[in-house]
């Protein structure tokens, strides 16, 4: 059965980890998916993040949510936010559209917060 919630691939060595009965190290950022296994439906990550190159020269930071992708490009100078409930493929940039400052501010803020933030309570 698949689940929709948000994983990474830092993720797979906690997981594998845990089902093998190993112990494991301290300081991983990812998560054991082993409750997932159990409960596809469990509150999970908010957000996952990445870093992105676009080129030598361009790097970017995006993050996920479950709806949309936020990413920041050359220091926040070039800002991209699509909506993959309503636009799976990225082709309306959403940055761009009038009268989504507030969307924007909070991806914005949420990025900002950072991956431990986003993780499960």
């Amino acid at each position: 059965m698949a689940s929709k919630r948000l994983v990474e691939f830092v993720d797979i060595y906690p997981t594998l980890a845990e089902l093998a009965g190993l112990p494991k190290p301290q300081g991983l950022e990812g998560l054991s998916l082993t409750p997932l296994l159990k409960d596809h439906n469990r509150p999970w990550k908010s957000a996952i993040y990445t870093w992105v190159a676009r080129g030598k020269d361009t790097l970017g930071q995006t993050m996920r949510t479950d709806r949309y992708r936020y990413t920041e490009w050359g220091n926040d100078q070039v800002i991209e936010v699509y909506d993959h409930d309503k636009d799976p493929k990225e082709f309306t940039n959403l940055a761009r559209v009038p009268g989504n400052e507030k969307l924007v501010a909070e991806l914005r803020q949420k990025m900002r917060a950072g991956w431990k933030a986003s993780l499960p309570r």
